[in-house]
């Protein structure tokens, strides 16, 4: 839920352009006029999931918003997470799924449903074991099909899920994702490159489903501009297309320029992302 003293900082930006309260919660589900008033003057909380409506009625950018307020959302369950998937550590990576899971059936929140994607696509990722109830897709696709307006947790959830997603299914919100790039670029370089690679996250879950889909995907990816500051999106890309080919072609040589990539990122002490490189090399070898 967002708390009230979000709300304080909403108020003044909707009065600042003369928007009233009626026109803020336009084509708001379950939203009045009257709740966004409590919520505005500390009466109340609103779910998490009707801010990006209500930014973009009136005509504010996530990430100016989150600026105002002062906040940028970290869970530490998201850095547990990632640090058991480094580790291979396949049990605590179980555990913190199946904690989560729980969680969210005592706290119906989005955010919660978000980190419930984020802990079983991981696991996935290792073992192959899809513990993400339907029901949970069924929501997280609504949630991530019907955005208008993608923020930091709509392009960090959707690269945390695609694993788990059908690969028609995948390719269409990545096609979504990807018609929105213009104004996702607008919204700064985190949201650029977190976008970026939520993309090739999908790929790559594509590549083991459908790799004639990744093929169209990647294609419509190498359209976009990669962030200038953003060296591992240029690496990942790289290791992508020369996974896709050794995946439609099998001949070695695309392992090889992968493993060179591999090679690369050590030299330059960037460690974790060659564990990862390495891991996806191995995964494509597997089922190959």
């Amino acid at each position: 839920m967002l708390n009230n003293s979000i709300g304080k900082t909403f108020k003044k930006l909707r009065v600042s352009q003369n928007i009233p309260l009626k026109a803020a919660v336009h084509n708001i589900e379950q939203l009045s006029p009257s709740r966004l008033s409590h919520w505005e003057n500390d009466e109340s909380n609103i779910p998490l999931n009707k801010l990006d409506q209500l930014l973009e009625n009136i005509h504010v950018l996530p990430n100016e918003f989150a600026h105002l307020v002062g906040q940028r959302y970290v869970n530490h369950l998201s850095l547990q997470v990632q640090d058991a998937f480094i580790a291979n550590n396949i049990e605590e990576l179980h555990m913190l799924a199946l904690n989560q899971l729980k969680k969210y059936n005592h706290i119906q929140d989005n955010t919660e449903l978000f980190l419930c994607a984020l802990t079983c696509n991981f696991y996935y990722q290792k073992t192959k074991i899809d513990i993400f109830p339907m029901s949970l897709k069924e929501k997280i696709t609504k949630v991530l099909t019907s955005t208008s307006l993608w923020n930091y947790y709509h392009i960090t959830t959707f690269g945390n899920v695609t694993h788990l997603l059908p690969d028609e299914l995948l390719y269409k919100i990545a096609v979504k994702l990807i018609n929105s790039f213009p104004h996702i670029k607008d919204c700064g370089m985190e949201n650029h490159i977190f976008a970026f690679i939520a993309l090739l996250n999908a790929n790559v879950a594509l590549i083991f489903k459908n790799p004639n889909l990744a093929k169209k995907l990647l294609h419509k990816i190498c359209q976009l501009e990669i962030h200038q500051f953003d060296y591992y999106s240029s690496l990942y890309l790289s290791i992508v297309k020369n996974l896709l080919n050794y995946q439609q072609t099998k001949n070695p040589k695309f392992i090889k320029l992968a493993q060179n990539i591999v090679h690369f990122c050590k030299s330059i002490n960037k460690k974790d992302a060659a564990l990862e490189f390495e891991d996806l090399i191995s995964q494509i070898q597997q089922i190959s």
